[in-house]
């Protein structure tokens, strides 16, 4: 089981992503454009049963400042996926 904890729709430059894993999981976070297009692989890796937060700078892959728009942030837990969106302001 997993739950985004965090409700933040919109940010300036940065953002925390907060999620609860009720046991040990294989995690991944993906940023994508609204186009599908992969903007940032934030993190792959085991994380143990709790509440985890994951840094976003708004960088891309390249470290390049992305624009503002509408992104979506996809977090793998074990083999499900769950999405939210958000609007990065600049």
């Amino acid at each position: 089981f997993f739950a985004f904890l965090q409700n933040q729709n919109s940010f300036q430059s940065k953002i925390n992503i907060t999620f609860e894993l009720s046991r040990q999981s294989t995690v991944e976070i993906i940023i994508f454009d609204i186009s599908g297009n992969v903007v940032k692989n934030l993190v792959k890796t085991n994380k143990p049963k709790g509440i985890h937060s994951v840094y976003w700078d708004g960088l891309n892959n390249n470290g390049d400042e992305i624009s503002s728009g509408a992104y979506l942030q996809i977090l793998k837990v074990n083999k499900k996926k769950y999405v939210d969106k958000m609007l990065l302001l600049k």
